[in-house]
């Protein structure tokens, strides 16, 4: 039961992490229009769509959005939790830089929970075209956790889909669509 709950938790820490200086300045650095909300970027229709699951919005903040399912998580409609992470930047090269260093957090919290789990949770990272600048999908191979990230970069923009009890390639593959229809938005 207490396994079931850590990853949820960790990515609800990760949310609450960072430097707040270096994100407002990036949000109040001058561009050319308004970056909207992860919440605004995918809609509970999108994401509901998407995942043919029922799902209500737990968190709606400037730079983070979080989606659970309503009802019950079956083999049909797996879909439990997604967390959309928006980290805007002053330039493309800062956006770079954050990509770089979350990719380096990805691959720590995975030890991280290879430690806790006591077991070895290979990721799988695979380069993804068609989406922003760059993007790159993260593949948990633990069934209890069915961990998947995807991050992107877009001009100065990066987004994080966190999503929690995906199964096989047809639910990474509506991660990846979702992360498209973000894109398109930036």
């Amino acid at each position: 039961m207490q396994t079931r709950l850590l990853l949820p938790v960790l990515l609800l820490v990760l949310v609450g992490c960072g430097d707040d200086t270096a994100s407002s300045q990036a949000t109040t650095s001058s561009s050319s229009r308004e970056i909207l909300s992860p919440c605004q970027l995918l809609t509970p229709a999108d994401v509901q769509g998407t995942f043919s699951n029922s799902v209500e919005v737990m968190a709606d903040e400037p730079e983070t959005c979080v989606y659970n399912s309503k009802g019950n998580v079956t083999d049909i409609a797996p879909f439990s939790m997604l967390t959309i992470t928006l980290m805007p930047n002053a330039n493309a090269a800062e956006a770079q830089e954050t990509m770089r260093m979350s990719l380096k957090m990805q691959d720590f919290m995975g030890g991280v929970i290879n430690d806790a789990m006591k077991t070895t949770n290979q990721q799988s990272q695979r380069t993804l075209s068609g989406i922003g600048d760059e993007a790159y999908l993260h593949v948990g191979n633990l069934d209890l956790l069915s961990n998947t990230q995807l991050i992107f970069r877009k001009g100065r923009v990066v987004m994080t889909l966190g999503a929690v009890a995906l199964k096989g390639d047809p639910e990474v593959s509506k991660l990846e669509n979702l992360a498209r229809v973000a894109a398109d938005k930036l």
